[in-house]
């Protein structure tokens, strides 16, 4: 418990002061101003744009945002970045028990939490507002909770599956569930099938009432929406294949040590056969959440390199045990 709570205050001490750093972006922008009018209008199911109706992203970080404006109408940008900061901190205390659940109880836990806490995409995307932060957040802890065994991780790692459906749609079920999935029946990994089959259908279930909610309200307008998200994936920002092999700048601080992770002592088949299976689930996890990403045309090098983020602060803390043993 200590380490978690050292891990959460060490991701707060990082993020506050650096609000004021990056900027506000587009996309921030109209998170703020939908959250604004939201707490304006006191109409919660149905985000808007000034008047403009806002189905193209999900409501759970304006919904975060919204009550700042009830408490000040007229926020710091500081007081305005609290809701993400808060959940973004999470993000190293998820990495430390999801390290612990996979290669079992060692410091190279904590070194996972910190890794994952001071990425620069995790510090660039915790002090924006992005959606994208929020899904990948929560999407880590239902891995966390999937790997868990007791009754009230069932209930949190279902809650967090429905809160990142609501952040991001399903687009974590892609890029981080199913190549965790595919890389436990690759390596031969025992996978808890019932609490997959819960969490996924009561996450669906929760996070879905929203979106049935606006398509049974303005189905007119949910369905433009979804046909242009849909059509977006194949003919917006698109790039080729190979667009993700710039992942390990991303890092920042820790690009040089991502790349060393892929290869070196540690890769070698006279290691003990345990750790040699645990970097050979964990490479082949990143690798698959990697090509996925890739097959699919639309791409953004900062938002989509962030979901192979938790996989890869594991891979590169596993190897950093290697070479320290």
């Amino acid at each position: 418990m200590k380490q978690r709570i050292f891990l959460y205050l060490f991701s707060l001490l990082l993020l506050f002061p650096l609000v004021y750093v990056f900027g506000t972006n587009l996309m921030e922008a109209r998170n703020f101003i939908s959250a604004q009018s939201m707490a304006q209008d006191g109409n919660w199911l149905i985000p808007h744009l000034f008047t403009e109706i806002r189905l193209n992203k999900p409501p759970l970080p304006v919904w975060l945002t919204a009550p700042i404006f009830l408490i000040d109408a007229s926020p710091s940008l500081l007081a305005l970045h609290v809701p993400v900061i808060l959940v973004t901190a999470l993000l190293g205390v998820f990495c430390f028990d999801l390290h612990r659940l996979l290669c079992g109880k060692s410091r190279a836990n904590l070194y996972a939490g910190i890794v994952a806490a001071s990425m620069l995409m995790t510090i660039k995307l915790g002090t924006a507002n992005s959606w994208d932060i929020y899904s990948v957040v929560f999407m880590t802890g239902s891995l966390v909770a999937l790997l868990e065994k007791s009754t009230p991780w069932l209930v949190l790692g279902t809650l967090c599956m429905a809160a990142s459906i609501l952040s991001k749609g399903p687009v974590q079920l892609y890029a981080m569930l199913l190549p965790f999935l595919l890389a436990s029946l690759l390596c031969k990994r025992t996978i808890p099938w019932k609490r997959v089959a819960l969490m996924l259908f009561g996450g669906a279930a929760l996070g879905g009432l929203w979106y049935a909610y606006v398509w049974l309200s303005i189905p007119n307008v949910a369905e433009t929406v979804a046909m242009e998200e849909i059509g977006a994936w194949g003919n917006r920002h698109t790039h080729p294949i190979y667009f993700y092999l710039s992942f390990p700048a991303f890092a920042g601080a820790w690009a040089l040590p991502a790349l060393a992770s892929l290869g070196g002592r540690t890769f070698c088949r006279e290691e003990p056969s345990d750790l040699w299976e645990k970097h050979k689930f964990l490479l082949c996890w990143f690798g698959l959440s990697l090509l996925l990403l890739s097959i699919v045309p639309e791409k953004k090098e900062v938002t989509s390199c962030l979901r192979t983020y938790p996989m890869r602060c594991q891979r590169r803390c596993c190897s950093a045990a290697g070479f320290r043993d």
